[in-house]
């Protein structure tokens, strides 16, 4: 098993304001290749909606070139990853919407007043979370499970801090496990990315872009 920490990386609203203030769709995407072996098995993606009076934000992951992620909520420490693990293809960490309307009700169209709507499978509301994505990776007839540190704040902003893979194939792993090797060799060491991955256009970000736009 091999593990890897990241140095997290600010993404500025400042930085993205242009293209938020024209009212287009905008995304981030950051891809991680965990076991150093040259392809891409995760996506994180930072979706961000501008309109005159609505605002959406959403945290996705997914899996790439076979490799599949843990559905459903933040796995514990501790708590096992493999072969009865429920994987699937993606996951919708979480989603926050903010709408202001003149008529109506709530979060749904037309709302009278301020509208805050929140979903996702780990969305804690508006509370902080954190927790441990698991995650699959194919080679030929053998699956090598690992996991991934993430932490969200109460504002949707996620924090990738980090990853591990086991390097023993068809074998569990337990969540926030420390590196060993496998059969007693030691793992080899995975490159740290020069930048990853605070998407920290969250929901307080883009009630921000939200009075931006209004004012044009």
């Amino acid at each position: 098993m091999k593990s890897q920490n990241f140095k997290p990386m600010f993404l500025s609203m400042i930085a993205l304001g242009g293209a938020f203030a024209a009212g287009a769709a905008n995304a981030t995407v950051i891809k991680l290749d965990v076991n150093g072996d040259g392809i891409k098995d995760l996506r994180f993606t930072n979706h961000i909606k501008l309109k005159l009076f609505t605002s959406k934000f959403s945290y996705e992951v997914e899996g790439l070139n076979g490799a599949t992620v843990s559905a459903g909520g933040p796995l514990a420490f501790g708590n096992l990853i493999g072969a009865s693990t429920d994987f699937d293809a993606n996951n919708m960490l979480a989603a926050y919407s903010h709408q202001n309307w003149y008529a109506g009700v709530g979060c749904g169209p037309k709302a009278s007043t301020n509208g805050s709507c929140h979903s996702g499978s780990w969305n804690n509301g508006f509370s902080d979370v954190s927790g441990y994505l698991g995650f699959a990776l194919a080679s030929g007839d053998d699956t090598f499970y690992g996991w991934a540190n993430i932490a969200m704040n109460h504002a949707g902003a996620a924090t990738i801090i980090g990853t591990a893979v086991e390097t023993c194939a068809n074998t569990a792993i337990g969540a926030g496990s420390a590196a060993a090797g496998c059969n007693g060799v030691p793992p080899a060491e995975v490159p740290e990315p020069a930048s990853l991955a605070l998407l920290a256009a969250g929901f307080a970000g883009i009630g921000a872009m939200r009075r931006r736009a209004a004012k044009r």
